[in-house]
């Protein structure tokens, strides 16, 4: 699916899940005579990267699941997803995940996923008045 959505694949893919540092790594300077092809794929990766370190992160936001990869295959069919509500089931469920394994001291540390900069996006997006 990695190369034929992006073009080559990493060679450490761990539980179906890859390193957002490599398409970084790979994906950091589209060639000047790009096909659309390679276009494509650098988007794809551009998208994968921000699915996994922003809109759907794990605790570490280090790694992307390839469940992803398959809802920008198509773009005509991802321009119908409802992203926003995606984000916001996500959110609500990583929070609901954290309340029920908060720890004795009730802090928001160690078992948060990646959710609490979403989070503060949202809340400074809504209250601008809280934003630094």
């Amino acid at each position: 699916m990695c190369v034929r959505l992006l073009g080559h694949a990493p060679t450490d893919i761990s539980a179906g899940a890859i390193r957002i540092s490599w398409l970084r790594d790979e994906f950091n300077n589209l060639p000047t005579n790009a096909s659309s092809e390679t276009t494509e794929q650098f988007a794809r990766a551009y998208a994968l990267s921000m699915m996994g370190g922003v809109l759907f992160p794990d605790r570490t936001r280090a790694t992307v699941h390839l469940q992803y990869l398959l809802l920008v295959e198509d773009w005509q069919r991802a321009g119908r997803f409802a992203w926003g509500a995606a984000v916001l089931a996500y959110l609500y469920r990583e929070i609901g995940r954290s309340v029920l394994h908060m720890t004795q001291s009730s802090s928001l540390g160690g078992d948060t996923g990646g959710w609490v900069p979403l989070l503060q996006l949202w809340a400074w997006e809504r209250f601008p008045q809280i934003a630094p």
